[in-house]
């Protein structure tokens, strides 16, 4: 099954905060996914089918099918290609790094889209997400300072990731990007910053067919999707820029 996408990455950067697709939509193509919801109104969790939304503090809660999207990325994965177990990975850093061997063991090239999933107990997690903003909308590093992150120790969950190439940074973002959500379900989750796995499962499989579907808006239409955002994206997609609410 392809990678399904609906916007892009830089047009969030830019603040194309609409909604272009429902949830009921995006569980049609993909049962494992994340992306961003209308108006930043907290951050997509989709796993084994259901779509959970990841809110400021990281309370999370079950999203209605016609609530709306304005970023996401699914596919459907049902935790297979290859899988490693690991343990001890101290800091997203390292997170990363054993995704990375996971990956390249499946994909063999940095040049192939990949879909991982990683279950398992982590000593530290620390996830952000966005109150509800409303129009006219500034761009998102602007409004990061307003961004929501949250930590918890001893917790059980997954993590749910995809790593584009660098042909594709901007239409999404290069490297890693995941997404956090605890194993009840509903006590944490939202965008990941940073973690530390105490021991897991790690899945990755290679995407080799990658679709985008564009919103329609005269706004999207209107952005300038030809600048280079790389150190916008870095900033927001790694780096810590606020308060916290435990």
């Amino acid at each position: 099954m392809p990678i399904r996408q609906f916007s892009t990455i830089d047009a969030l950067m830019l603040g194309h905060f609409q909604g272009c697709v429902s949830v009921a939509d995006i569980l049609k193509v993909g049962n494992l996914g994340l992306g961003a919801m209308e108006n930043l109104a907290g951050e997509c969790l989709i796993i084994d089918g259901k779509c959970f939304i990841g809110q400021p503090g990281g309370a999370v809660v079950a999203a209605d099918a016609k609530e709306r999207l304005a970023f996401a990325t699914a596919c459907d994965f049902p935790m297979a290609g290859t899988l490693f177990q690991a343990h001890d990975a101290v800091g997203m850093d390292q997170v990363k790094a054993r995704a990375d061997e996971v990956r390249m063991a499946e994909c063999g090239s940095d040049n192939i889209p990949c879909v991982c999933r990683i279950d398992g107990k982590f000593s530290r997690v620390r996830v952000r997400s966005f109150h509800e903003v409303k129009a006219p909308f500034k761009p998102l590093l602007e409004i990061a300072a307003d961004q929501v992150e949250a930590s918890r120790d001893d917790i059980e969950g997954t993590l749910i990731g995809f790593w584009f190439p660098r042909f594709i940074s901007g239409v999404n973002q290069e490297g890693w990007h995941f997404h956090f959500i605890s194993r009840d379900r509903q006590s944490f989750g939202g965008h990941c910053l940073d973690c530390s796995l105490a021991s897991g499962l790690i899945g990755c499989r290679r995407e080799l067919s990658f679709s985008v579907t564009l919103p329609e808006d005269e706004d999207f239409g209107k952005l300038p999707l030809g600048a280079d955002l790389s150190a916008r994206r870095e900033a927001i997609e790694n780096e810590s820029q606020k308060k916290e609410e435990d």
